[in-house]
């Protein structure tokens, strides 16, 4: 039994190594069969491989593919795969486009807010603009921790970073607010 469980393994492994060698061509047609191979093997620890294709001088078809790939996630497993990718130092060059993938997804990212909150905060302009589009469209409920840990980290910025009227300081200040609603709503759970 052991025997076969580890040749079905081997057998999945030697067919998303092939569907990996697709993805990595220039072909777009190779490319959309190999991703639509990777949705049915459903395996999270291969987004990296998959991530690592994006290419973040520009848009062409390779990055509209992949793109539409990692927002049509639904293995719950990949939202820590995915988060991991996001803080990963190697990648920052792709973490907008990352990002970008997170706020139209099925998968609910609500107990990561505090990431998103010092994703922003350490990012560019277009890093907070994704992470501000994120935070807008999480479902919550939400932590009191992660809230709690979310303000911590926007009143450092604000000591940090008095200049609110920075187009960046502009949207960190939506990112405050956003942060005050969900401590409200918090404290009316605790009421009820």
């Amino acid at each position: 039994m052991e025997e076969k469980t580890k040749k079905i393994s081997t057998t999945k492994q030697t067919k998303i190594n092939a569907l990996l060698i697709d993805v990595k061509s220039n072909i777009p047609s190779k490319i959309k069969s190999a991703l639509e191979g990777l949705k049915i093997v459903g395996e999270p620890s291969i987004l990296n491989q998959i991530v690592t294709q994006l290419d973040p001088k520009g848009p062409s078809e390779k990055n509209t593919l992949i793109l539409e790939f990692l927002s049509c996630l639904k293995d719950q497993k990949a939202r820590i795969v995915m988060i991991d990718l996001i803080r990963e130092k190697d990648l920052q060059t792709l973490q907008q486009l990352i990002l970008s993938t997170l706020w139209n997804s099925p998968l609910d990212y609500t107990e990561y807010l505090d990431v998103f909150v010092d994703l922003a905060i350490k990012g560019d302009f277009m890093v907070t603009l994704e992470c501000l589009t994120i935070i807008e469209n999480l479902e919550g409920p939400f932590s009191e921790k992660s809230v709690m840990e979310a303000q911590v980290l926007l009143g450092e910025y604000a000591e940090s970073n008095p200049d609110k009227g920075s187009q960046k300081g502009v949207l960190m200040s939506e990112i405050a607010l956003l942060i005050q609603d969900f401590q409200r709503l918090i404290d009316i759970e605790d009421d009820l």
